[in-house]
Parts: structure tokens; sequence; C-alpha cells
């Protein structure tokens, strides 16, 4: 328990024969200690700490007398302790850049960390549902178009040769950009596994995963978000589920002309599949508190999106996209932070 400590000075009647002579005064310097100087022969300085405990009591009884004994000066002394405090607020600086943000801001990036959070596990689980019931389907697919694939050997051999002339230049390009702005990163999609149309929603997805992965280092690094690989990423899952859609029926088209059947129906999984225990658990936990954050942020950083309409989620992928505002929208809210810190 912390208590008042005592500290007596025996100082040399040379050194304060000034006060000597004087009437014993009382004098309070600022913080948490006092002095009081008696003179007379003694000359006694008590000076009296409070909220501390003997151990550092003892120890500044030991700083002092080194400080009387080595005859220091107490002006360069105190130059020193000003130094180091100096250096321990640069390296907490260095460490916890934000800790001098205002707390309302310091509280709206743990909110959106926890939004991301949250976001990300129901995602996660529902494209894990939609993945698994897209899988089932396509494998039932396969087995039904077993006789058809073989003979339409031709057809599908024509597929990845386009599909590599159409997307490989902008995907080379968005890679490109992918690798400078992550050196360290190894895992980055291949668009040559793209054989046959159903390929392309797996690869898809992993461009996305990519593009997740290049957010989550932005908000580790402090970076600034590439707004040119923001727009590509976007454009080229748009036009990639649209290549699919439409390649589909002209692959159906091609192939019913050749074989009878519905083959179409073989070969079209199900890419827009709602599931009502996600999206109810979206709509209960996650949409009223980003709503509401989004408002707060929006009030810090006016000039920030809030184009999302977090209403009209109904499936996965709109899902995954409203997670992807978030840590957006939360690097846009960090990077004003840090500005503001370094215009003071």
């Amino acid at each position: 328990m912390k208590r008042s400590a005592f500290l007596w000075l025996s100082v040399p009647a040379l050194l304060l024969s000034t006060l000597a002579a004087q009437t014993p005064v009382s004098a309070k310097a600022s913080g948490e200690c006092n002095t009081a100087i008696a003179g007379g022969s003694g000359n006694k300085i008590t000076i009296s700490c409070s909220g501390i405990s003997a151990t550092q009591a003892s120890k500044l009884t030991v700083l002092m007398n080194r400080i009387l004994a080595e005859h220091m000066d107490l002006s360069e002394v105190t130059s020193k302790l000003d130094q180091i405090s100096s250096e321990m607020n640069s390296l907490n600086k260095a460490i916890n850049p934000l800790g001098e943000a205002p707390k309302s801001a310091r509280d709206l990036l743990t909110d959106g960390d926890s939004l991301m959070t949250s976001c990300s596990a129901i995602s996660s689980r529902w494209s894990g549902k939609n993945t698994s019931r897209q899988m089932d389907q396509i494998a039932a697919m396969q087995n039904q178009a077993a006789r058809l694939q073989a003979n339409a050997s031709v057809i599908d051999q024509q597929f990845a040769p386009a599909f590599q002339a159409k997307f490989g230049p902008r995907i080379d390009a968005l890679l490109a950009r992918y690798r400078r702005a992550m050196p360290d990163e190894t895992n980055f999609p291949d668009y040559h596994s793209v054989q046959h149309q159903h390929d392309i929603v797996g690869f898809n997805y992993k461009m996305s995963d990519l593009y997740n992965r290049y957010l989550m280092e932005l908000r580790t690094s402090g970076g600034a978000l590439d707004p040119a690989i923001a727009k590509e990423d976007l454009r080229l899952s748009q036009d990639l589920m649209d290549y699919f859609q439409s390649s589909g029926k002209s692959e159906a088209t091609a192939k019913t002309a050749a074989y009878p059947g519905n083959y179409l129906a073989l070969t079209q999984p199900d890419t827009s599949s709602e599931d009502e225990e996600e999206l109810q658990l979206y709509r209960k936990t996650i949409e009223p508190n980003l709503i509401a954050w989004r408002e707060k942020v929006l009030l810090y950083v006016p000039t920030a999106s809030d184009n999302t309409d977090f209403d009209s989620v109904h499936t996965a992928m709109q899902l995954n996209n409203v997670c992807r505002d978030i840590i957006s929208l939360r690097l846009v809210l960090q990077t004003k932070i840090y500005r503001d810190l370094q215009d003071k």
C-alpha cells in the first residue's frame, strides 16, 4: 500500500551557509513532494512525498545521496531525465502510433475491427454452405453429363485458350500490382487452372480472397489503399461472373445443338442461393451496428464513400462485398487519424 514517506538530507553548512541565519521556512514544489528547509547549525532539508512506497522512497534517497556525494550538476541531471523522457515518448509513439489519437477515434477503429470479425465469420460460413451445395450440384451434373463430355472434348478444349486470351492480360496486370504491394506474399491465383466454364467460380473466389488478404495487410502495416487495385478487382470479379453466365449459355447452345437433352439444366450451378439462417443473423447482429458505425465514421471522414446499401444483402457474395466495404472504410478512417496526428 502506498503511503507518505519522508526523506532527510543533511546538507553541509558550507553549501547552505546563506540559509543558516534565516528563520525556518516552508517551501512547496509542484507534484506530490513538498520540502521543508530548516536553518540553523544542522541545515536539514526534509522532503515529504505522498503516494509512493517505502521501496521507492529508499531508491530516491540513494539517488539524492549519490548526487550530493559526486557533486553532480543538477541542471545536467534534469536535462538527462528530460532526454530520457523524450526518448520514451518517441518509443511509445513508434510502438503505438495511434496512442495519442482521440479516444472516440480509437473506439471507432476498435468497433470496425469487431464488425469485420463478425461479418467475416458469417460470410465465410455462408459461402461454405453455398460452396458445398454447388460442389454437390456440380458432381451430380458431371455424373449425368459424362456421356456428353466424352463427345464434346473439342468444345471443352476451346474454352481455356479463349478464357486466357480474354482475361490473361488483365489478370497479369492486376497480379503485378498485388506483387508490388505485397512483396512477401507467395500465394497468388493462377488463371491457367481455369480449364472449364465451372472453374471460373473457384478462380473468382481465390481472387476475392487475395483482395481480402491485401486489405488485412494494409490494416496491419498502416499503408494506404491503392484505388487502382480496388477498382480493377471489383470490375474483374463482375466481368468473370458475367463471362461465367454467357460462356455457359454459349457452351450449352453448342452442345445442345450436337446432342439431345437439356444440357443447360445440367451445367448451371446455383451461385445465388439465399440462406435464411445466415441472412437473419446478419440482419440482427451486423446490419444495425454497421449502419450506426458508418454514420459515426462519416462524421469523422465526410469524404468517405457511403454508397453501399446494407439492406440489399441477400446472398453470400453480397455479404462479402459488405465485409470488404467495412475494411475499406476502416482503412480510410485509420489514414485520416494518422494524418491528423502528423499535422499536430
